[in-house]
């Protein structure tokens, strides 16, 4: 506080590592059970979002039509959907906090009359909306949820070194609560903050618990998340794993790569729980 002026100085707030504890520890802006209940996506009550966004958003899931793969692309019996999941770390190399990011991307294959697959597919990527990752800025801002030509256009720009687990099997319940949580990041009602709360809000997230949010047995665990990155999302996805996410983890369901694009992408592939060293030179 300025004795001249009686106003607050957020300069000194910023830089101020036990001002910032306990900002993390109040309760400061946190939904009510009763909040949580109506900004959680719930699978059984989609009304529950905003129309404007639904329609917004079904624009931006995309979708595409598969020439028949025999049996390396479930699902086989027409008019049976299959449904995946795709997880992404990386991190600038040397390792900058900053660069860090996790996102994901979900699938729904379904087999049509005509033997195509039509496969529908968005991603999770949540970043702020402009300007860098600020690792100690207590105050949340404005995210935005990229897209995945965005997400690996600023992974470039960085220099990162991208690393990917899956495509997994996933079940549906788990595909349409991902959904519908990728409708509400893009209707404007959550912000983007690295910083976690000590009690669960749905109102903001980073890039981890934007993913992880989605999921029933997941979304709770709102412990700070320390280990970032590549290291950090090997972790998560042992993670899924445990939780049996994945319903067979040691099958990945490689059709989906070109499907969607991914082929064009240097990714370095992953198994869960990997040991990823972290580089800083």
């Amino acid at each position: 506080m300025n004795s001249k002026t009686g106003i607050l100085d957020r300069s000194r707030v910023y830089f101020s590592p036990w001002v910032g504890i306990l900002w993390l520890a109040l309760p400061f802006g946190e939904a009510k059970a009763e909040d949580e209940k109506r900004i959680r996506p719930n699978v059984l009550h989609p009304a529950a979002f905003p129309r404007a966004a639904l329609e917004l958003d079904r624009n931006s899931v995309d979708v595409g039509l598969v020439l028949p793969l025999g049996n390396a692309a479930p699902p086989q019996a027409i008019g049976q959907n299959r449904h995946y999941m795709i997880l992404f770390g990386g991190q600038a190399i040397p390792f900058r906090p900053r660069t860090a990011h996790t996102w994901a991307i979900f699938a729904k294959a379904s087999r049509q009359a005509d033997g195509t697959l039509a496969v529908e597919w968005f991603t999770i990527s949540w970043l702020p909306a402009e300007g860098p990752v600020r690792p100690l800025r207590l105050w949340p801002q404005p995210g935005k949820n990229y897209t995945l030509e965005e997400t690996m256009q600023r992974a470039a720009e960085q220099k990162d070194r991208i690393s990917m687990w899956g495509p997994y099997e996933i079940s549906a319940l788990r595909y349409e609560l991902a959904r519908q949580w990728f409708f509400q990041l893009n209707s404007g009602q959550v912000r983007y903050r690295v910083l976690d709360t000590l009690w669960y809000n749905p109102r903001i997230a980073h890039c981890v618990h934007a993913v992880t949010y989605a999921d029933p047995d997941l979304y709770r665990r709102i412990q700070p998340v320390v280990r970032v990155g590549e290291p950090g999302t090997s972790r998560l996805a042992m993670m899924y794993v445990r939780a049996g996410a994945f319903l067979q983890p040691e099958i990945t369901h490689d059709w989906l790569i070109p499907v969607i694009g991914l082929d064009r992408y240097p990714f370095v592939r992953r198994l869960p729980g990997e040991r990823i060293p972290r580089e800083f030179r």
